[in-house]
């Protein structure tokens, strides 16, 4: 697990501060996005572990659509992705792209930072 690197894509800052010291205390490295533009070149560029990815960035719209081009990509379509989600319903909506393998986890807003770890550590780590 030392030195995982956790890309964390949230458009809030202090959700993003929280969560990325939140992971960085538990010993994995971070990668600290604030905006989808860009994003998915600094993705490939650092190839991380896994991908904590806010569907609420600039609109609903553009979360998910960052998620059906990292599952579409070829060098990242294996990596794990955590999605936060704050409206239950568009889970629903989004189900077809959330089960296409590698399946995607789900972590519903608001959420408790020891949690999320928790849910980064048996994504990534199954069975342990």
């Amino acid at each position: 697990m030392a030195g995982e690197l956790i890309c964390i894509l949230e458009q809030d800052p202090l959700t993003l501060q929280l969560i990325a010291e939140e992971l960085e205390e538990a010993g994995f490295a971070t990668l600290r996005l604030s905006e989808a533009a860009g994003s998915l070149v600094v993705i490939k560029e650092n190839r991380p572990d896994l991908l904590v990815l806010d569907t609420s960035l600039e609109t609903q719209e553009i979360g998910w659509t960052l998620l059906e081009s990292v599952r579409s990509d070829r060098d990242l379509s294996a990596m794990p992705v955590i999605v936060c989600a704050s409206d239950p319903s568009l889970i629903h909506t989004r189900s077809p792209l959330l089960r296409r393998p590698p399946e995607t986890s789900v972590f519903l807003k608001p959420f408790n930072p020891e949690a999320l770890l928790k849910m980064i550590r048996a994504t990534l780590h199954p069975g342990q």
